[in-house]
Protein backbone atom coordinates (compact mmCIF):
# COMPACT_ATOMS: atom_id res chain seq x y z
CA UNK A 1 0.00 0.00 0.00
CA UNK A 2 1.32 3.28 -0.71
CA UNK A 3 2.54 5.60 2.21
CA UNK A 4 0.50 8.64 3.33
CA UNK A 5 2.72 11.36 4.09
CA UNK A 6 1.81 13.47 7.08
CA UNK A 7 0.43 17.00 5.46
CA UNK A 8 0.37 20.09 7.97
CA UNK A 9 -3.29 21.15 8.67
CA UNK A 10 -4.29 24.06 7.22
CA UNK A 11 -4.61 27.58 8.77
CA UNK A 12 -8.27 28.78 9.87
CA UNK A 13 -8.53 32.47 11.08
CA UNK A 14 -11.37 33.67 12.39
CA UNK A 15 -11.80 38.13 12.63
CA UNK A 16 -13.98 39.60 14.24
CA UNK A 17 -14.60 43.20 12.75
CA UNK A 18 -17.10 46.12 14.58
CA UNK A 19 -17.74 48.86 12.16
CA UNK A 20 -19.35 52.21 13.04
CA UNK A 21 -23.14 52.17 11.65
CA UNK A 22 -22.52 54.93 9.52
CA UNK A 23 -20.01 52.82 7.57
CA UNK A 24 -21.27 49.39 7.15
CA UNK A 25 -22.05 50.20 3.46
CA UNK A 26 -18.21 51.05 2.15
CA UNK A 27 -17.44 47.90 4.94
CA UNK A 28 -19.51 45.94 3.17
CA UNK A 29 -18.24 46.25 -0.16
CA UNK A 30 -14.70 46.03 0.55
CA UNK A 31 -15.33 43.23 2.35
CA UNK A 32 -16.80 41.69 -0.71
CA UNK A 33 -13.76 42.59 -2.80
CA UNK A 34 -11.54 41.07 0.27
CA UNK A 35 -13.27 37.81 -0.30
CA UNK A 36 -14.00 37.46 -3.91
CA UNK A 37 -10.36 38.42 -4.65
CA UNK A 38 -8.72 36.18 -1.82
CA UNK A 39 -10.92 33.20 -3.07
CA UNK A 40 -8.84 33.38 -6.18
CA UNK A 41 -5.39 33.01 -4.18
CA UNK A 42 -3.53 29.69 -4.81
CA UNK A 43 -3.20 29.24 -1.11
CA UNK A 44 -7.20 30.22 0.35
CA UNK A 45 -9.36 27.34 0.75
CA UNK A 46 -12.19 29.29 2.21
CA UNK A 47 -12.99 32.51 2.35
CA UNK A 48 -16.65 33.88 4.22
CA UNK A 49 -17.83 36.90 5.41
CA UNK A 50 -20.52 36.64 8.00
CA UNK A 51 -23.10 38.71 9.71
CA UNK A 52 -23.02 38.54 13.67
CA UNK A 53 -25.87 37.89 15.17
CA UNK A 54 -25.71 38.86 18.47
CA UNK A 55 -24.03 41.92 17.87
CA UNK A 56 -25.38 44.30 15.74
CA UNK A 57 -23.08 46.07 13.20
CA UNK A 58 -20.60 43.04 13.90
CA UNK A 59 -18.75 40.94 10.92
CA UNK A 60 -16.80 37.67 11.00
CA UNK A 61 -14.19 36.73 8.46
CA UNK A 62 -13.58 33.29 8.34
CA UNK A 63 -10.53 32.11 6.35
CA UNK A 64 -9.42 29.17 5.82
CA UNK A 65 -5.40 29.04 4.05
CA UNK A 66 -2.75 25.85 2.82
CA UNK A 67 -0.32 27.42 5.14
CA UNK A 68 1.81 30.16 6.72
CA UNK A 69 3.13 31.01 3.58
CA UNK A 70 -0.14 31.35 2.18
CA UNK A 71 -1.30 33.89 5.15
CA UNK A 72 1.96 36.19 4.20
CA UNK A 73 1.26 35.56 0.65
CA UNK A 74 -2.70 37.19 1.59
CA UNK A 75 -1.55 39.87 3.35
CA UNK A 76 0.55 41.09 0.44
CA UNK A 77 -2.47 41.48 -1.63
CA UNK A 78 -3.98 44.62 -2.67
CA UNK A 79 -7.27 43.42 -1.80
CA UNK A 80 -6.20 43.14 1.65
CA UNK A 81 -4.31 46.32 2.18
CA UNK A 82 -7.63 48.21 1.08
CA UNK A 83 -9.62 46.05 4.13
CA UNK A 84 -6.57 46.69 6.40
CA UNK A 85 -6.79 50.34 5.59
CA UNK A 86 -10.33 50.33 6.89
Amino acid sequence: APRLEKMAPPIANVVTVDVLPARVDEFLAIAAEDATESRKEPGCLRFDVLEHTGRPHAYLFYEVYTDADAVDAHKATPHYAKYAAF
